[in-house]
């Protein structure tokens, strides 16, 4: 399976972006080689790290996972084609209250609340679509739990 991380990640947090991308390097070399089933191949965590300001929440809500079969979008800045093919994609916001302990935390505390965040995006695969049948949804969480076990 290939795992990608899209970081989303404001100024004053910046500083964890060597932290996330080393976590990301760590987990993308852990799930390379492991196959789930036939519908899912790829698998997006849309990770926003940002202070949201007062007023401003509605926008930064965290929404259902997302299953793309196959798909070609544009890039809008480069105008190459970008292919999405048997995809989930997965966010994860931080609350306010994370987002403090993530920005000023330890390293490894600011990766036990990445982690966490991510073990509770498994949790969410019953909201996966009919489309999606051939995934072994427990072996993955299993997995992802021994992958996530070293930061937690």
């Amino acid at each position: 399976m290939d795992i990608n991380i899209g970081l989303t990640i404001d100024t004053e947090a910046k500083h964890k972006s060597i932290v996330i991308y080393d976590f990301y390097e760590k987990m993308k070399a852990f799930f390379v080689n492991r196959i789930y089933g036939n519908d899912i191949e790829n698998y997006t965590i849309g990770l926003k790290c940002i202070k949201v300001p007062e007023g401003y929440e509605k926008f930064s809500k965290q929404n259902k996972p997302v299953y793309v079969f196959d798909k070609v979008k544009k890039n809008i800045y480069t105008g190459e084609d970008h292919k999405m093919y048997k995809l989930l994609i997965v966010d994860i916001v931080l609350a306010p209250e994370e987002y403090e302990k993530f920005v000023y935390g330890t390293d490894s505390e600011s990766l036990k609340i990445i982690a966490k965040r991510v073990l509770e995006t498994t949790t969410n695969y019953d909201l996966l679509p009919k489309k999606v049948k051939n995934f072994n949804k427990e072996l993955f969480k299993q997995d992802m739990y021994y992958f996530l076990s070293e930061y937690l």
